[in-house]
C-alpha cells in the first residue's frame, strides 16, 4: 500500500472511527450511573418490575464493541430474574403467563394474563419522563423504552427481560420483547463470543472492518443497512476467507462491499447468534443498498488497481469517493 493511503485509513480511523478512550469512559460511567437510578427506581415503584442488579447487560453494537464514534446508541437488557414458579413460560411460542402468585407481575399483564411488554414499557416510561435530565422518552417499537439525557449525544433502549441460564456460560440467556407484545431469547454471551473467535483469526482486523463498513454506511447510504445485518453479511465475509485479514484495510474493503451488494438482497440467517432473519429492509431499500454499495465496490477496486500500479494520488481520490472528503484530507 502506498504510504499516503496507509496513512489516510490509519489517520481516518483514528480521527472519524475509533472511540477514543476519553469517551469510552464517558459512556462507560454514565451507563453504570443510569442503570443504578434505573435500579433504585425499581425498588419503590410498584408498578415496575423488582430487578437483578448482578445481571443486566449491554447488548448490540455497543455490547460487542463494534460500535463507532461518535456514540449514537447504547442497548440495555434490564434483568427481571429467573422465571418463577407464578410465571408459566411456554417454550414453542416465548409466551409468558402470570399467575396470581407473581408478585407485580400479576399488574402488567394482558386481558389473556399473558405478561405484557408494552404495559411494562407504559409504566417505565413514565418514571423515566420525571428523570431530571431525561429527554425524548419514548415507548419503542423493539419492545423497549429509548430516552437520552441532556448533555450526552447517546440514545438508551432498554429493555426487560427475563434471565435463563443455559449448561455453560455459551448457552445464557435472556428472554426480551419480541416487539409484539410477547418474548423471545437472546444469547449476548454467545454472540459476543462467536465474534471475539473469529476476530482473534483474522488478527483483530475483522473489528476495524466492521467499523470501517459502519463508518461507510453512515456517510454515504441513506437508507441505511441496520447494524446487526451488516455485522453479520461482514461476518459471514470474514469466515468465508481462506486467508486471515491483514492490518491494511484496503485489501478487503472492495470484498466486502461485494457482499453487501449480493447479500442484502436476501434473506440473512443470523450466523453470530440465534436471532433469525436479520434483513428487515424492504424490497426498494434493499435495491438501494445493494446498487450503492456495487457502485462503490467498483470504484474500491479501481482505487486498489491505481495503488498496485503507483498512482497514489488517483487511489486517494477514488477512495474519497467511497469515505467521502474526509479520507482525501487525511492523506496529506
Amino acid at each position: 500500500m502506498a504510504i499516503n493511503v496507509d496513512r489516510a485509513f490509519r489517520e481516518l480511523f483514528k480521527h472519524e472511527i475509533y472511540c477514543d478512550d476519553s469517551e469510552s469512559l464517558r459512556a462507560h460511567n454514565h451507563i453504570n450511573q443510569t442503570m443504578g437510578q434505573i435500579h433504585q427506581l425499581a425498588v419503590a415503584a410498584e408498578d415496575i418490575p423488582v430487578l437483578d442488579i448482578d445481571h443486566w447487560v449491554v447488548v448490540c453494537d455497543y455490547g460487542m464493541n463494534t460500535h463507532i464514534s461518535p456514540i449514537k446508541s447504547i442497548e440495555v437488557v434490564l434483568c427481571m430474574g429467573w422465571l418463577n414458579d407464578g410465571l408459566d413460560y411456554n417454550r414453542d411460542n416465548y409466551k409468558v403467563r402470570a399467575g396470581n402468585k407473581s408478585g407485580r407481575f400479576v399488574n402488567m399483564c394482558d386481558q389473556q394474563k399473558y405478561l405484557s411488554p408494552t404495559i411494562m414499557n407504559e409504566n417505565l416510561a413514565e418514571h423515566l419522563k420525571i428523570f431530571k435530565h431525561a429527554k425524548n422518552v419514548t415507548v419503542d417499537l423493539n419492545g423497549g423504552v429509548t430516552f437520552r439525557e441532556k448533555g450526552y449525544l447517546w440514545t438508551y433502549n432498554i429493555r426487560f427481560g427475563f434471565f435463563l441460564k443455559g449448561e455453560n456460560d455459551r448457552g445464557v440467556s435472556y428472554l426480551v420483547p419480541n416487539g409484539k407484545n410477547h418474548w423471545y431469547p437472546i444469547q449476548p454471551n454467545q454472540i459476543a463470543d462467536r465474534l471475539k473467535q473469529l476476530d482473534k483469526y483474522h488478527g483483530s482486523f475483522m473489528i476495524d472492518l466492521i467499523r470501517y463498513l459502519k463508518y461507510w454506511c453512515r456517510e454515504q447510504l441513506l437508507p441505511k443497512i441496520p447494524n446487526s445485518l451488516l455485522e453479520a453479511i461482514v461476518f459471514n465475509y470474514c469466515e468465508s476467507k481462506i486467508n486471515p485479514l491483514s492490518e491494511f484495510s484496503d485489501l478487503d474493503i472492495s470484498g466486502a462491499l461485494h457482499a453487501i451488494h449480493k447479500n442484502v438482497l436476501i434473506k440473512c440467517i443470523d450466523p453470530i447468534g440465534s436471532r433469525g432473519d436479520l434483513n428487515s429492509l424492504s424490497k426498494e431499500d434493499r435495491d438501494t443498498i445493494s446498487k450503492q454499495a456495487f457502485l462503490d465496490y467498483l470504484k474500491a477496486k479501481s482505487a486498489r488497481d491505481f495503488e498496485t500500479t503507483g498512482k497514489a494520488d488517483r487511489a486517494i481520490a477514488k477512495w474519497s469517493e467511497v469515505f467521502g472528503t474526509e479520507f482525501k484530507k487525511y492523506s496529506k
